[in-house]
């Protein structure tokens, strides 16, 4: 059987910009370039080397290449006026960038921009603004990408860089692509193409490969797709371009899928999911999901599917994405609709429309050809009833000489017909109106949900922009100054742990408000997230986490941040003080009522003699309470710990 492929299960090799003016720097020539640079005594060499340094290293080492991009900050500040400060900036957009931290990256590509020399003396300023382009395009806004791509383009026309000419062309032809504008893709993908053959660019080769298989896809020429995709795997194994690698079993994977064969299809996105792990590619992580919860669907295995789609609710939420998020609720609606589970369908899927709505705007001009449509066959409809009236007409006038009398009898019976009508047509204006206003009145309600939600997930990126933003520098400039003190740098890494975990709390709060509604499975998934974070502390130490009863019901974003806040607050009180084995986190949904239970078998308290805010109790009361919920705790000394809180759902 043949399956039709969605264009977002693939996976696009984007290109990224650093140094293109002198090319990229190689893997095997990164470690001796940067210890020549040392050696030299040269700030302005050694910048340029650290620099070029992050793009070899990124996907396989991104904490060294976030150290290079920190350490190039930290030195350009020191040497204003000169260009350096602009490509440092660059630099740590793009470790930003490959991690999916698109806000961040953003303000890093923004600052580059700031301080990017004149256009006329260098041409580097096409690199940020094709960095740009990329995160719109991440994000969902095809407009912006497409304008700061085409901005890109020209200063790297006007300065002859024929490789950022051809990365510029990819990148557009990748957009009208996601646009389903596939004749203009295949176009501009050729161009690219016909450039890097001619300046033998093993990596755009690559690149340009990847992306014709995915549009031949598209026009269902699957064996010309399996050519180019294993063209593309063949170059990236000979460059050890991991990455790269990733991404071409991935999309041979979704290319077997298409033609039917599961097996394979299985084979080469788990070695994609293998590969990308070790790069921390999560864009390709999520996408290599959803793809393999739409395999594991076909085939009828519900439950593996479901933990795939598990898997990409945390990432999917985290990258804040509208391409991943509509990748993420597509699969969800998929998994919804093989299970019959009409209440995930319901509120699944006006998010995937709206989502899909804002990337592609094309339901609305196919409303508009429909309504057009529609028109003209009123029209040649109309048409024909004209002139049957006037053929009518005729006839009857003919006939009048002769038979008045039938006329006469016709005329009466035609207006006690039209009578009928008219009565006819009133009712069902009436009934019309009705159904109008009643239509009216739930649109204005939807409306008001729509901008109350849009509000919520307004203040979200507000705080993640700015506040998310102003930490991000903190951060930044801790690490650079911890490099520069040496000694003092314990002090700086306390401060900086603070700080990055202050983003955390922050990214946790954003996540549960940015949601109108969270499903206790999601909750417990995010709070397994954050106790794998604590690994390095457990020791032989276990945590377990379950749920019981009906794991789909749904928390308010209040409920959903104070549920989370009491078991962390729980959890972190066990680990300073308890001494504990075992600790267990159970939700139990019964009658719509949720029970929290935090118990462990440490040493335990008497909380008759514990100081009120010893264990941070009050918080964790205040916070049930304030939702609505009980709260209570049993303590003995010797005999552990158990905290309880019961809420409605």
């Amino acid at each position: 059987m043949m399956y039709k492929h969605a264009i977002k299960s693939r996976f696009k090799s984007v290109w990224l910009l650093l140094g293109l003016a002198s090319g990229i720097v190689l893997n095997a020539q990164t470690d001796s370039a940067l210890a020549f640079a040392r050696q030299s005594g040269n700030d302005s060499i050694l910048i340029r080397a650290l620099e070029k340094s992050v793009i070899p290293v990124v996907n396989k080492d991104p904490q060294k290449a976030r150290a290079y991009a920190v350490e190039a900050i930290a030195l350009s500040l020191e040497h204003p006026g000169k260009g350096l400060l602009a490509r440092a900036y660059n630099a740590m957009g793009i470790v930003y960038d490959v991690s999916a931290k698109y806000d961040s990256a953003l303000y890093m590509y923004r600052k580059s921009v700031e301080n990017a020399p004149p256009i006329e003396r260098s041409g580097f300023l096409g690199e940020p603004l094709n960095n740009i382009g990329l995160v719109y395009w991440n994000q969902g806004f095809n407009e912006k990408a497409i304008e700061h791509f085409t901005k890109s383009l020209e200063i790297f026309k006007a300065h002859n860089l024929d490789r950022g000419v051809a990365h510029n062309l990819n990148n557009i032809a990748l957009v009208y692509q996601d646009m389903k504008r596939y004749q203009d893709a295949l176009v501009y993908q050729k161009k690219a193409l016909e450039i890097r053959a001619r300046i033998n660019d093993k990596y755009g080769l690559g690149a340009s490969y990847s992306n014709l298989g995915n549009l031949y896809a598209e026009f269902e020429k699957y064996d010309s797709a399996l050519v180019f995709f294993n063209k593309a795997l063949e170059i990236k194994k000979k460059t050890n371009d991991r990455l790269g690698i990733a991404i071409a079993y991935n999309n041979l994977g979704v290319t077997y899928r298409s033609l039917g064969a599961s097996v394979k299809a299985i084979s080469f996105i788990q070695k994609g999911i293998s590969i990308a792990k070790l790069v921390d590619a999560n864009n390709q992580l999520l996408q290599d999901y959803c793809t393999l919860v739409k395999v594991y669907v076909e085939q009828g295995d519900h439950k593996t599917a479901r933990a795939y789609l598990d898997s990409a609710a945390t990432m999917a939420f985290d990258m804040g994405s509208q391409l991943r998020l509509r990748d993420y609720y597509s699969a969800c609606l998929r998994l919804d609709s093989a299970t019959g589970n009409i209440a995930g369908l319901a509120k699944n899927w006006p998010k995937f429309y709206r989502l899909n709505q804002a990337i592609y705007n094309l339901e609305a001009e196919e409303a508009i050809s429909t309504i057009q449509a529609k028109y003209e066959t009123a029209e040649k409809e109309a048409e024909i009833a004209r002139s049957k009236a006037q053929i009518a007409e005729q006839s009857l006038m003919l006939k009048a000489r002769t038979v008045w009398i039938v006329v006469l009898t016709s005329f009466f019976l035609l207006a006690i017909f039209a009578g009928l009508a008219i009565r006819h047509q009133a009712k069902l204006r009436q009934q019309k109106l009705v159904a109008e206003n009643a239509l009216k009145e739930e649109k204005s309600r939807a409306e008001l949900r729509e901008k109350i939600q849009e509000e919520r997930q307004r203040i979200g990126r507000d705080l993640h922009d700015h506040i998310g933003a102003q930490l991000t520098i903190i951060t930044s400039s801790l690490d650079a100054l911890a490099y520069k003190e040496g000694a003092n740098k314990s002090n700086y890494d306390q401060i900086s742990n603070q700080t990055r975990e202050t983003m955390g709390q922050l990214r946790e709060t954003i996540w549960a408000m940015s949601n109108e509604h969270t499903s206790v499975e999601a909750l417990s998934s995010k709070l397994r997230e954050s106790v794998g974070k604590l690994a390095s502390l457990l020791e032989e130490q276990k945590i377990h986490i379950s749920v019981s009863g009906n794991g789909h019901a749904l928390l308010g974003p209040a409920k959903t941040i104070a549920v989370f806040r009491m078991c962390q607050e729980a959890l972190n009180n066990a680990l300073k003080h308890a001494d504990f084995k075992t600790l267990d986190i159970s939700f139990n949904i019964k009658k719509g009522r949720l029970t929290i239970e935090v118990t462990d078998d440490g040493k335990g308290f008497d909380p008759t003699v514990m100081q009120s805010d010893g264990y941070g109790l009050n918080n964790m009361r205040h916070r049930i309470e304030e939702v609505g919920g009980d709260f209570s705790l049993h303590s003995e000394e010797g005999k552990g710990t158990r905290i309880k809180a019961e809420l409605p759902v």
